[in-house]
């Protein structure tokens, strides 16, 4: 530019051009000097950025944090899979890193970006890569293989990281499934306390962070997708609910702003306008000087029925189907819950023209943004993010069937028990469950899975990786039993976790209904596919082999179909399907 303007100049009068090039070049130079000097003091301003490794609204603390590297997002392996539950091992000589969780086993080379989940071979955006002792694997990887929802935030470089009904349960020991001859028989003392799974743990919610990630500032419907207006970063989690239907979308570490506080969400009056075309708005303020340190008030709450055990719309509660979700009835807020200092904010909205969606209601749920689809029935959504616009779409793309997965136990190479009149359990298993595929086809509301429908050998890992990967509503495994006695008879029906007791004793019912023996009664064990699995599970022995009129009940054609047909009813009378 200098020499351009200098040429130029000295076509003319020379001793004029040089002054007036002198001139130019230093106030040229005084403005680099000015523009570089602010740009120095705006940086030496601003904060640094610090990158964040966050599990679940929890900041971890690794030694090495989240980088980019080569355009792809690293996350430090070993501080999550730990703070999953996850065993983790390195093995110096072949620079490998295994990871183990109850069902599953990650293997990995340091600089190999293929790597093994329990022995299939998959191949990663980017080779893990070491440094100063840690191990950095791709977050897209990590999400995939620990079925976490996972996020970058590139101004930050920070990676959030959130569990879901398809993360694996931790590493540990699993009891025998085979206390006696035939497998699954015996004692039921002794069993492990249940583990989580979507029970309350009565544990108090995780603090508010001192700051939001991102702000919501508005909600609308159109075209079939509830559309959410925000801006700054934010990670939403979805979780799906039953009885009554409904989609809750939390966002962690943000907060309510714009229109959710002024009222004007869709057009609304301030302050409590209704009706079909905006939302009924409630900005209140709480109660002065009242403790909220964990996410609930005394005084001042949402309406009722916004939790997972919340009211059925006509405020009848609901006796339906047990939800695997968890925590503390929604809605409840206090200081800590509040969009603003010392206010919280909720509203709803009745949406017309849809035909599962009929209201979408906002709140604060256990000091996070919540934000629920009211729904007549089941369905699929998917979230899409578009971060130019500063839009969450939540998008209803169909009915969504409930999935059941029917196990029949033992096969192929593992016969289970032997009858007395020579005839095997893997036998009498399979033919329940195809007996109960005829009766039970698939339907809008409904998906039958059969973990086997021939003469198969699985093991019990690969039965609770199926149901937990095609995130199952209900697990239930068909067995006949066995004692060293032969006079010992009867049905009984087992459950490890509390949550699927109401689907045991609706089971139990039924098939003491269908086969008549002994009421052995509904009984705790922890058996590893009740146990490891994520939804309502259970196993039913219908009878004991050993005895001998037992036996020949259970082999006979008739008894099978009421059996079969018992389970068709347990199943829609615990889904509340026709």
């Amino acid at each position: 530019m200098n020499l351009a303007l200098g040429r130029h100049w000295t076509c003319g009068n020379r001793s004029i051009s040089g002054w007036i090039m002198k001139k130019r070049v230093w106030l040229f130079s005084m403005l680099l000097f000015a523009v570089f000097c602010f740009a120095g003091s705006a940086s030496a301003l601003s904060a640094p950025v610090t990158p964040r490794l966050v599990l679940n609204g929890e900041t971890l603390q690794p030694p090495q944090p989240p980088s980019l590297i080569d355009s792809v997002s690293m996350v430090p392996l070993r501080v999550i899979s730990e703070n999953l539950g996850y065993r983790v091992e390195y093995i110096q000589s072949k620079r490998e890193v295994v990871i183990q969780s109850a069902v599953r086993e990650i293997r990995m080379n340091i600089g190999n970006p293929s790597a093994s989940v329990n022995g299939e071979k998959l191949t990663m955006s980017a080779a893990p890569v070491g440094v100063e002792g840690t191990t950095l694997v791709p977050l897209r990887f990590v999400g995939e293989t620990m079925g976490l929802e996972v996020y970058w935030d590139n101004s930050t470089k920070s990676a959030f990281l959130y569990t879901t009904n398809r993360t694996d349960p931790p590493w540990g020991h699993v009891p025998s499934d085979a206390p006696g001859a035939g497998g699954l028989v015996g004692s039921v003392g002794g069993s492990d306390s249940p583990s989580g799974g979507g029970e309350e743990d009565g544990s108090n919610p995780a603090e508010e962070p001192e700051y939001a990630e991102g702000e919501l500032l508005d909600l609308r419907y159109e075209n079939n997708a509830v559309i959410v207006k925000f801006a700054g970063m934010i990670a939403p989690k979805s979780e799906v609910f039953t009885g009554p239907h409904r989609i809750a979308i939390d966002f962690p570490g943000a907060r309510y702003g714009g229109a959710f506080l002024d009222g004007t969400l869709g057009g609304s009056a301030k302050n409590g306008g209704t009706g079909t075309d905006g939302f009924g708005v409630n900005v209140s303020a709480m109660p002065s000087g009242d403790p909220a340190s964990n996410g609930s008030a005394a005084n001042g709450s949402a309406p009722a029925g916004f939790g997972p055990s919340g009211a059925a719309p006509s405020g009848d509660e609901s006796s339906g189907a047990a939800s695997s979700g968890t925590g503390a009835a929604e809605g409840q807020a206090g200081a800590a819950d509040a969009a603003a200092p010392g206010s919280m904010v909720y509203g709803e909205q009745a949406v017309t023209g849809h035909e599962a969606l009929y209201r979408i209601r906002y709140a604060v749920h256990e000091g996070k943004p919540r934000i629920v689809l009211d729904l007549h029935a089941r369905w699929n959504f998917q979230l899409v993010r578009d971060d130019a616009a500063g839009e969450l779409r939540i998008e209803l793309t169909g009915p969504r069937p409930y999935v059941v997965v029917l196990d029949a136990g033992h096969g192929g190479r593992d016969p289970g028990a032997k009858s007395v009149n020579g005839r095997w359990e893997k036998d009498f298993n399979l033919n329940i469950v195809r007996k109960v595929r005829e009766l039970l086809p698939d339907s809008q509301e409904l998906r039958l899975v059969l973990t086997r429908d021939d003469d198969t050998y699985l093991t019990l890992d690969e039965r609770i990786e199926l149901a937990n990967f095609l995130g199952a509503d209900l697990f239930i495994s068909v067995h006949a039993n066995s004692h060293k006695s032969s006079s010992v008879n009867g049905t009984e029906t087992y459950y490890t976790h509390d949550y699927s007791l109401p689907l045991a004793q609706i089971m139990h019912r039924h098939i003491l209904q269908a086969t008549a023996f002994k009421d052995n009664g509904v009984r705790t064990q922890g058996f590893k596919v009740t146990k490891y699995t994520t939804m309502p599970a259970v196993l039913l022995e219908i009878g004991y082999l050993s005895n001998s009129q037992n036996a020949s009940r259970l082999f006979n054609a008739t008894v099978q179909k009421r059996v079969a047909e018992a389970i068709v009813k347990g199943i829609k009378e615990y889904l509340q399907l026709p």
